[in-house]
């Protein structure tokens, strides 16, 4: 059980722990000297064969972003309230940021007992009755000790125990995330980490990602609750012993697994105005940031209404100056520009948020899905359903934190996902239907014409690329369309040609068919047809328009198996090669085509989305359109 200690500053928190441990957190000079803690501080100990981590956290205002970053990751927390000072505004600011910050499980250390009479004991437990109704810690215990003459420590450790057996961590199946409190060089060993961990699990060897920096680092040693361990889980105080950077990662950056974690300078949430403030806040309002480790400036932008009062909750976007790398559910606290006063906390609802402007009410319909209080499963279906056009998987895999299988298995078969793109199963239905009945309207329209092309289908109803492949795909294969070379038509549709077109086109044929990747240049054809380059030209545009037959580059007429033969030879290239690539010369010696030809004909599948280039060499997309 990891606890945080908070409370007003000389209150006796590091001395709680220093007799409970053993263990001295000052460990700054500046801190001894002055008698304060600065930095957050860490001690363990065995209580009962419970194994326990304490965070010693500031209790000074002028070190409340150090204590916020000792409190991100908490089972328990203690309030600690000086016997002879009673409530002091430290204690109801770290109250209410522990509140905020939505900590479940604590209680309260009377300290200092031994300097006062019982009466006021009983006086300053009424204070905090009062104090602590309606917060996590109403009816909380509350421990009377004195850590110097030890009375009440017993007791204290007993009941810590017996508080550490009861709680049980919910398993995490998300990334590994951990933000970074301290970093410090080991002599002998290299740069040491430690943080809180978040969510996830970490095990000795395995790679990881450091953000912002976005280095690939290694794990050579870790530490969890100063014990040496091979494996690091959710809610673990954690020492990394790091190895493979360029640079020392610092404080304030963050340790992932998560591949499309990113930092974001704009997020939507959810704010609640702190109860002791004494004016509204107002849109646009500059404030200081804290998450975790994290503490930025940046502006409230209020979505529903100019201002909100005290003690009023509104869906606001917050904008940076710096990003963070933020997932769904991270719990945050802003404080006013002078980083004097605490304005209000929240939670994350959508890390990356869309630009400022017009708030639309189906924007304000997301936000209330994600801020609702069903499983996180149903949040991120009912959020995805909120998607016409469905949405990016790595949208939702950086935004909760979790891989596309498990988001899969948590969506089910409502939901078609893969590694691109994520839409719900009744979405997809209606672009399937929206699709057919566009190409059906459009045939009507336009009896002259045998199909459309994929980009002016795609144009007309208003799809995106990524949808549109799949739908179209999935329709060729039941057969409600059909796609032939560069057009779709629709099911039992028969190409229609003028006399003349048809005509040309029976003699055409078999020239083509003769050597079908290598069919004659335009000026050669019609030599042979005995019709001029431009009439030629003309007709067998008809036979084209009828998905008979396909020109891919300027001069060239191709039949369609040839096309397709032409991507076979591609795929076959990419499967052979260990990075899936190859390279103009590769599909020439395979093809026995001419170097131009070549790379006309590869410039057109680039440009038809099913190959892509890169550099010198093309791969396969990973989302073709065609």
């Amino acid at each position: 059980m990891i606890i945080a200690t908070a409370g007003h500053v000389d209150h006796g928190k590091t001395s709680v722990v220093r007799t409970l441990t053993g263990i001295d957190t000052d460990r700054l000079k500046e801190e001894k000297a002055r008698g304060l803690t600065i930095e957050v501080g860490f001690a363990y100990t065995n209580l009962n064969d419970q194994r326990i981590g304490f965070v010693d956290v500031p209790g000074h205002r002028r070190f409340i972003s150090n204590m916020l970053a000792g409190v991100a990751s908490i089972d328990f927390a203690l309030l600690i309230i000086a016997a002879d000072d009673g409530p002091m505004p430290q204690t109801v600011e770290h109250l209410e940021i522990l509140q905020m910050l939505q900590v479940q499980n604590g209680a309260i250390v009377l300290t200092k007992c031994d300097l006062v009479s019982d009466a006021r004991i009983e006086e300053v437990q009424a204070d905090i009755r009062r104090l602590t109704e309606n917060t996590f810690l109403d009816q909380a215990f509350i421990w009377p000790v004195s850590s110097a003459t030890g009375a009440g420590i017993e007791a204290l450790k007993t009941g810590l125990a017996t508080a550490s057996a009861k709680i049980r961590r919910q398993a995490q199946h998300g990334y590994f995330r951990m933000g970074i409190d301290r970093s410090f060089a080991v002599k002998g060993a290299g740069q040491v980490v430690t943080g809180s961990v978040l969510s996830g699990t970490l095990s000795t060897g395995q790679a990881i990602r450091v953000l912002p920096a976005a280095e690939t680092l290694r794990i050579r040693e870790m530490h969890t609750q100063d014990t040496v361990t091979q494996e690091a889980v959710s809610g673990d105080r954690c020492a990394i012993n790091l190895g493979g950077y360029r640079s020392p990662p610092q404080r304030g950056q963050w340790l992932t697994s998560n591949p499309e974690l990113t930092g974001s300078d704009r997020f939507a949430a959810t704010l609640t105005i702190s109860k002791h403030r004494t004016r509204a806040l107002r849109h646009w309002t500059p404030v200081h940031f804290h998450c975790g480790v994290n503490h930025v400036t940046g502006r409230v932008a209020i979505l529903e209404s100019a201002r909100l009062e005290p003690e009023q909750q509104g869906y606001v976007q917050i904008a940076l100056d710096e990003p963070v790398p933020l997932i769904h559910g991270d719990h945050f606290i802003i404080r006013d520009q002078g980083a004097e006063e605490t304005l209000g906390g929240g939670k994350v609802l959508l890390p990356m948020d869309e630009a400022r402007g017009r708030t639309q009410p189906a924007r304000i319909a997301r936000l209330k899905v994600l801020n609702s209080d069903d499983a996180l499963a149903v949040r991120i279906a009912d959020f995805a359903e909120q998607f016409p056009q469905g949405i990016p998987t790595a949208l939702l895999v950086s935004s909760f934190n979790l891989p596309a299988q498990v988001l899969q298995r948590e969506l089910g078969q409502a939901f078609n996902i893969d590694d691109i793109w994520c839409i719900s199963t009744h979405n997809f239905e209606k672009c399937q239907q929206l699709v057919t009945r566009t190409l059906t309207d459009w045939q009507a329209a336009n009896p002259q014409e045998s199909g459309v092309t994929p980009q002016q289908l795609r144009r007309a109803c208003k799809i995106n690329e990524v949808v549109f492949s799949q739908v179209t795909d999935q329709l060729a294969a039941s057969g409600a369309l059909k796609i032939s070379g560069n057009r779709i038509v629709p099911a039992g549709h028969s190409a229609q040609l003028s006399g003349p077109a048809a005509s040309l086109w029976k003699r055409t044929e078999p020239l083509l068919r003769a050597d079908p990747l290598r069919p004659p240049v335009l000026h050669d054809l019609s030599r042979t047809l005995g019709l001029p380059p431009r009439a030629t030209e003309k007709l067998l545009g008809q036979v084209v328009g009828a998905g008979l037959l396909v020109k891919p580059v300027a001069n060239r007429f191709f039949l369609p198996e040839a096309i397709e033969s032409l991507k076979d030879t591609i795929r076959e290239l990419c499967a052979a090669s260990p990075n899936g690539s190859f390279t103009v010369i590769e599909f020439r010696d395979r093809t026995n085509l001419g170097r131009n030809l070549c790379i006309e004909l590869l410039e057109y599948f680039d440009g038809r989305g099913f190959t892509v280039r890169q550099e010198n060499v093309r791969k396969l997309q990973a989302t073709r359109r065609t």
